[in-house]
């Protein structure tokens, strides 16, 4: 009878002890994540995924990425980029994560596609070149698989026009440009800068000739506001003639300088750090303090540059937009004197003496 007493004693004491928080062999467990995964694990560009778990013993669940706290056992998403998202189950035992990541594939993108020069004479050659991204092979028609490059030359015998066509894991794209080809003859070619560049443009006028060149200070894609426009270019006057008198073209219903006398000029210096150098300004008259600063619309022509070839020069490069030296560039001002434009947002062309 006291063996009993004293063994039940002893149960009483260890069951007090366990509930005192004694030692003892297992408690609360974590939330268990059974399983974590997207039903895509790749998508295009905008296209969505449902993230699907299964997950026991937890009290509240939530997924990072901006999906936040979750219900059920499953949601829908719509990454931008490749993301991996954490789940973290929370329970009384503590907290447990898994991850699940979802890859976004972007088509292919030609964001250029020239040639230069755009016209050629019979048996002269062109250089196509190009920017791509998100492709994994390129080609171009008449020219073949040029993956891995990003220049070709070619040399068309007549006028052609050459696609390009690229292809990767979110698709294909294609894009065009040509190449005129004619008879060899002295004549002014100008080359525009690639499409879309520059929040001011110099660009070919279509009324041109091949003895007599217009160009044509353009605004870019975006309108602009301001009150002038200046411009220096080096120049060849063995190769080129500009004539002070008649080769500015003003367009007054886009900025008007006004008359008696306009603000509004066009000269070539024959000596001084300027020599060989077109500069020229135009900006609004102001016929009161009041007048400000004016808006241009996209694609409007602020004003136009007339010139000739001088008689039966040599071929040559006159000027590259890329690399006009330190004495030339180009800028939009505003009332208070400060660029709108500077000369890194100014994209100017080629133009050269060809055959």
């Amino acid at each position: 009878m006291i063996a009993r007493v004293a063994v039940r004693n002893c149960a009483l004491a260890l069951c007090v002890g366990l509930a005192a928080g004694c030692s003892s062999p297992s408690g609360p467990s974590r939330p268990v994540i059974e399983s974590f995964a997207a039903d895509s694990t790749t998508v295009g560009a905008g296209q969505s995924t449902t993230l699907r778990w299964s997950v026991t013993g937890a009290s509240s669940i939530s997924i990072d990425h901006g999906v936040g706290v979750v219900t059920g056992n499953s949601v829908a998403v719509t990454p931008t980029d490749t993301t991996t998202y954490t789940l973290t189950a929370i329970g009384e035992g503590g907290t447990s994560n898994a991850t699940a990541t979802v890859t976004v594939i972007r088509p292919p993108v030609i964001s250029r596609f020239t040639a230069q020069p755009a016209t050629i004479p019979t048996g002269r050659s062109s250089t196509l070149s190009w920017t791509v991204s998100n492709a994994t092979s390129l080609s171009i028609d008449g020219v073949g698989d040029v993956t891995g490059r990003t220049t070709a030359t070619v040399a068309p015998g007549a006028d052609t026009t050459y696609t390009l066509r690229v292809a990767g894991p979110g698709g294909t794209a294609t894009r065009s440009t040509s190449v005129s080809v004619h008879a060899p003859f002295l004549h002014l070619q100008y080359d525009d800068p690639d499409a879309g560049v520059g929040k001011l443009r110099l660009v070919r006028n279509p009324a041109s000739t091949a003895a007599h060149l217009v160009l044509d200070v353009q605004v870019g894609a975006n309108a602009l506001t301001g009150f002038g426009v200046a411009l220096t270019l080096p120049w060849e006057a063995a190769k080129v003639t500009f004539s002070s008198g008649t080769g500015l073209i003003l367009n007054a219903s886009v900025l008007d300088p006004g008359s008696s006398p306009a603000t509004a000029a066009a000269t070539l210096p024959t000596s001084g750090p300027l020599q060989n150098t077109l500069v020229i300004g135009v900006a609004r008259k102001k016929l009161s303090t009041a007048d400000g600063d004016v808006p241009f619309a996209a694609g409007a022509t602020v004003f136009s540059i007339g010139m000739d070839m001088n008689g039966i020069p040599a071929e040559g490069v006159i000027f590259t937009g890329t690399d006009l030296g330190p004495k030339s560039g180009g800028a939009m001002l505003n009332k208070a004197g400060a660029e709108v434009v500077s000369k890194p947002d100014f994209a100017i062309g080629i133009l050269a003496v060809s055959l």
